[in-house]
């Protein structure tokens, strides 16, 4: 995580100033609940730890960066929390 991380920093002029010890990687995905699992190959799964920045321009400094899975953190990335909230009241519109 800490490797991809410092790499995604530098391809995207984005701040990096952690340490591999300010990861801290749950069992769970903190958003989901889904039991987080490392994958072998090299693009992942859906359940695979990702590391997230919370608020992204802020890039990866202490305090905006979050372990999450894979699925949560590429669903996050799609669009802003105001289209999150949309999308939500939608589904339950929509809910028998």
């Amino acid at each position: 995580l800490y490797r991809s991380a410092r790499q995604r920093a530098l391809n995207n002029d984005l701040p990096f100033a952690i340490t591999r010890e300010d990861i801290k990687v749950p069992c769970n995905c903190p958003i989901c609940d889904v039991q987080m699992k490392p994958s072998n190959n090299g693009g992942g799964t859906s359940v695979s730890p990702t590391l997230d920045k919370v608020i992204p321009e802020k890039g990866y400094v202490k305090g905006n960066i979050a372990v999450i899975c894979k699925l949560c953190n590429s669903t996050k990335g799609s669009g802003s929390a105001e289209l999150h909230r949309k999308i939500a009241d939608y589904i339950d519109r929509h809910t028998c």
